[in-house]
């Protein structure tokens, strides 16, 4: 089954495999943008969960306005859990231990009898900086490996007040649902079943650095398949990312490209020739 994607404009609606990247303006619009999105799976029997940079008190206080907080964190239904390592501190970003708790939340979810796992997370204090976007690129991609193979959902926000502009952009890119704002990149990436991804829109300057960083983090140990027939456009640096992730790839793997448009083989024709693990196949 084909993934939803594109542009949203609501945080409702959402279920098991939807990972929503939503760039909001101030603390109080993403308390209610959680809220809603977490009251949203409670009458579907979702397991929730709510991250942020805050301490669990903190925490709880962002969700005063979610009908049923209190029952539900007594019942187990609803956690929060803070960005910070166990011992408060904070230091260099942890993307694996991250993607960990997901999962064992997600498992944790799942063996209470809930239908899945849905997440609300602020990772603006991670995205400060322009050099943090191309991190969080991998990491989110990754994320969205997960969402997509686990019964989970997700919405990560990201504060315009705080978040740099390209980093907003670089974690927008590797989200398969983004809110309706202003900016934003025009393509994406984003995972399509297991070993699969979809390469979506134009994927041009702006994007580069983040898509090197994202898909740098792919596992090397397996054939890796890329839909490119929703790809408008893909600029010679932006190729040369996915000639390094064929070149780094164990040997007798391959990187398959599935209808690419004509100015990728033109490209990979006159600027590489022959890449022995890159197989393209033409539509």
């Amino acid at each position: 089954m084909v993934r939803r994607a594109g542009v949203v404009s609501a945080a409702v609606g959402h279920g098991p495999g939807d990972h929503v990247c939503w760039v909001y303006d101030g603390e109080e619009a993403w308390r209610d943008l959680a809220a809603v999105f977490l009251h949203d799976g409670a009458p579907a029997h979702d397991g929730l969960l709510y991250v942020g940079g805050k301490d669990e008190a903190g925490l709880l206080d962002d969700l005063a306005g979610l009908p049923g907080r209190d029952r539900m964190v007594r019942t187990g239904q609803l956690r929060v859990l803070p960005l910070d390592r166990p011992d408060g501190r904070r230091s260099a970003f942890e993307g694996e231990r991250h993607l960990a708790t997901y999962r064992s939340e997600s498992d944790r979810a799942l063996a209470a009898g809930y239908r899945s796992l849905r997440v609300a997370v602020d990772l603006s204090p991670l995205a400060a900086g322009p050099a943090d976007g191309p991190r969080l690129a991998a990491f989110e991609l990754l994320v969205d490996a997960l969402v997509d193979r686990a019964p989970l959902s997700a919405l990560c926000g990201y504060d315009a007040a705080v978040v740099h502009r390209t980093a907003t952009d670089d974690a927008a890119l590797v989200h398969p649902l983004r809110n309706d704002g202003p900016h934003g990149p025009a393509g994406a990436v984003y995972a399509d079943g297991p070993g699969r991804w979809r390469l979506t829109g134009e994927i041009d300057a702006a994007a580069h650095l983040a898509l090197e960083s994202a898909l740098a983090s792919l596992p090397a140990t397996a054939d890796v398949h890329f839909d490119l027939a929703d790809l408008d456009f893909i600029d010679l640096r932006a190729t040369r990312a996915l000639v390094r992730l064929a070149g780094r790839l164990r040997p007798g793997r391959r990187l398959v490209l599935h209808d690419p448009p004509e100015i990728l083989s033109l490209i990979l024709e006159s600027g590489w020739g022959d890449v022995p693990a890159l197989q393209v196949v033409p539509s």
